[in-house]
Formats: C-alpha cells, sequence, structure tokens
C-alpha cells in the first residue's frame, strides 16, 4: 500500500466515510476502465456509502425491533 492510499483511507476513516474507505479504490479502477468522469467516479463513491448506510440502520432497527425468533 503506497503512502496516498494510506492517508485517504485514513481520512475516510477520520470522516466516518467507511464504505468510500473500502470501495474507492474499486471503484476508480472500475471508473478509469469506463472512462467515467470525475463526476460520475464521485457518485458511485457516494451511492455506495448511502448504501452502505441504509443496510447498517436496516440491519439495527431489526435488531432492535423485537421481532419473535422463529424456532426450529
Amino acid at each position: 500500500m503506497n503512502l496516498q492510499m494510506s492517508r485517504i483511507e485514513s481520512a475516510c476513516e477520520t470522516l466516518k466515510l467507511q464504505a468510500v474507505g473500502q470501495e474507492w479504490s474499486h471503484l476508480a479502477k472500475t471508473a478509469l476502465n469506463n472512462e467515467a468522469s470525475l463526476a460520475d467516479y464521485l457518485e458511485s463513491l457516494l451511492n455506495a456509502e448511502l448504501e452502505a448506510r441504509a443496510e447498517k440502520t436496516r440491519v439495527t432497527l431489526t435488531k432492535f425491533a423485537g421481532f419473535p425468533m422463529d424456532k426450529t
């Protein structure tokens, strides 16, 4: 891992952008291969973060909802 990658991941951790920190490298390669614009790349990063947060919220709310467990 190079110094720039470390700084990006550290900044994402500080800003609490967990999904961006995990996905930025993969999405950058995909954007480069697809010749996507910087705006497209940024949009894909932000969408990844939004999806991760929505999933985390769904899991947390389901956990605390107190739904009865199915007995097997």
